[in-house]
């Protein structure tokens, strides 16, 4: 079964993309910061902490791997550079911002470093 990890996912686009992603029969992991309680049954496990200190990331994900993430609750580029330097996406990973429309360009090597642009 393939491991996603989806960064957000208690409200609105993340919550819905999280549903989804259960109803297709994936294992789910969600990071949120915990301040909303999450109606979503079906998911693996939510995973609390500030994204914005890479050692509460560091802590909360060490030792997982996932075959894809999704980020939809990323602000800035420090917040991606974050959880990029954990090394733990297996496969493709996608950036879906709030605040500024810019993509990452999927890649199928964990080794090869993302490349950030505007739409």
């Amino acid at each position: 079964m393939k491991q996603v990890l989806v960064m957000g996912g208690t409200e609105f686009v993340g919550k819905a993309f999280l549903q989804q992603l259960i109803n297709l029969g994936y294992s789910v992991d969600f990071l949120t910061t915990g301040r909303r309680r999450s109606t979503i049954s079906g998911y693996t496990t939510h995973i609390k902490c500030n994204r914005k200190k890479q050692s509460d990331l560091t802590a909360a994900l060490k030792h997982k791997q996932y075959h894809y993430i999704v980020d939809i609750s990323a602000y800035d580029k420090e917040d991606v550079d974050n959880l990029y330097t954990l090394r733990m996406c297996l496969g493709r990973f996608s950036l879906h911002s709030r605040i500024v429309m810019q993509f990452v360009k999927v890649t199928t090597s964990p080794t090869e470093k993302p490349s950030l642009g505007s739409l």
